[in-house]
């Protein structure tokens, strides 16, 4: 969402308003860069009752009076739109199929009646649109676009070792956010595994969450000591760009990925990525060619590719090279911000 605002203020051709719904557990937009963009900027207070967010959000819209309005939040905004759908004035987008994940009842039932009364279901993946169950005659596959402009100019890579203390360590990440969804406890037996090896291999962890004392307690009983914590970090992309390899560990019981950032920002960044199977990752990752997946929760398989990766210049080479060239041909912010664009041309042209 952030890369299509700032891509769509650049073009000049629309006036763009976002609302923002606070649940209480993410306060603010971590990405400031992205309000500098828009006309508008309002948060709604979800902690109040939802009666009061409801009328809220509808005040907000009456006095934007939009001619397209784009959710990227699901049934928790969608819940709230359901009573005037129906009345609506402006061309509906449900742009929030971001995962692979089966829909609880209730869920499902809410997302039927969002469907219905939507004019166009975005997903960015064929596995969020298979695993929702949005009709096919509404709903689109735009892929996340990576803009390379996030990549930097000058390398960092000495000076966040220096500050990391990591010396000339092979490096090994994994951004995401540190919850039940993410399977944590995989990448750490392998940076065990690992460790019981060789001695010149850094894993870092780079996201928050709940879990984060439950991990670094597993971390201190079973003494693995090639692991560091790096929290929420605005140098995603540098630290990437140190790494030789970023590894995606998912929890299948529990989640399925779309099609993941954190696996595209690692390719455009020429990183090789090892992921669990689930989701959309396979529409990313072709296996043996650009990556590897293994099946979830196989710390062993993980392990071994990983070591033959760093062991084997010319397998990474052709590996980042790969990674590289799908990210400009397949998942090109261009390509992206061209793809929403056929759709807003479109609700303009409906709603004349």
């Amino acid at each position: 969402m952030g890369e299509l605002i700032r891509y769509l203020y650049n073009i000049g051709k629309y006036e763009l308003h976002l609302l923002y719904i606070d649940d209480g557990k993410s306060n603010e937009i971590n990405y400031p860069y992205v309000t500098t963009f828009l006309t508008s900027y309002q948060k709604i207070n979800r902690q109040c009752s939802r009666w009061h967010t409801y009328k809220s959000l509808w005040r907000q819209l009456n006095e934007i009076n939009p001619d397209i309005v784009h959710d990227w939040s699901g049934d928790r905004v969608g819940i709230y739109l359901l009573p005037r759908l129906f009345t609506k004035k402006f061309y509906y987008i449900a742009g929030y199929l971001a995962d692979g994940n089966k829909d609880p009842l209730l869920h499902s039932l809410i997302y039927k009646a969002i469907y219905y009364f939507s004019d166009k279901i975005v997903s960015n993946s064929w596995a969020g649109i298979i695993s929702h169950k949005a009709p096919k005659r509404k709903s689109i596959v735009i892929y996340n676009g990576f803009n390379p402009d996030r990549l930097p100019s000058i390398d960092h890579s000495n000076e966040l070792r220096t500050k990391l203390g990591i010396g000339n360590n092979k490096v090994v990440s994994m951004v995401a956010r540190i919850t039940p969804e993410k399977d944590y406890l995989m990448f750490l037996n392998v940076a065990l595994t690992v460790q019981q090896k060789r001695n010149d291999v850094t894993f870092l962890i780079i996201g928050q969450g709940k879990l984060e004392p439950t991990l670094k307690q597993y971390v201190n009983e079973k003494k693995i000591n090639n692991v560091i914590f790096l929290g929420f970090r605005q140098d995603v992309i540098d630290l990437l760009k140190l790494s030789d390899v970023s590894l995606l560990c998912s929890n299948n019981n529990l989640h399925a990925e779309g099609v993941s950032n954190s696996i595209m920002e690692s390719m455009a960044c020429g990183t090789p990525v090892i992921a669990t199977a689930g989701g959309g990752t396979a529409e990313i990752i072709k296996n043996k060619e650009n990556g590897f997946i293994v099946s979830p929760h196989d710390h062993s398989s993980m392990s071994e590719i990983l070591l033959d990766i760093l062991d084997n210049k010319e397998l990474h080479k052709t590996l980042s090279n790969a990674c590289i060239n799908t990210i400009n041909e397949q998942f090109s912010i261009t390509k992206m911000v061209n793809e929403y664009i056929k759709i807003y041309i479109e609700a303009q042209y409906k709603n004349k």
